[in-house]
């Protein structure tokens, strides 16, 4: 089954690419192989790190949001926590 079978799923990974794009440059300049957290109702750059920090800061700053999680660099490795 395709991880992104669903429309929702599919909305949130363009979105969140859409976005992850925006902030290409500087991301991969500063943060390559690190996790980037996108606030896909915000459209921001939620923080930046090691995956383990990155969710546990996401948790606790934005609770509600819906979230999208990918490596920075050429091969996301896209996770989706909320």
């Amino acid at each position: 089954m395709d991880f992104y079978a669903s429309e929702e799923l599919k909305h949130d990974r363009e979105k969140g690419e859409e976005v992850y794009a925006r902030f290409r440059e500087e991301l991969e300049a500063e943060h390559l192989g690190e996790v980037v957290a996108i606030d896909l109702e915000a459209e921001d750059v939620i923080c930046v790190g090691e995956h383990r920090e990155v969710v546990k800061e996401t948790a606790s700053t934005r609770p509600e949001t819906n979230v999208y999680l990918r490596k920075v660099g050429s091969s996301p490795e896209v996770v989706r926590i909320r």
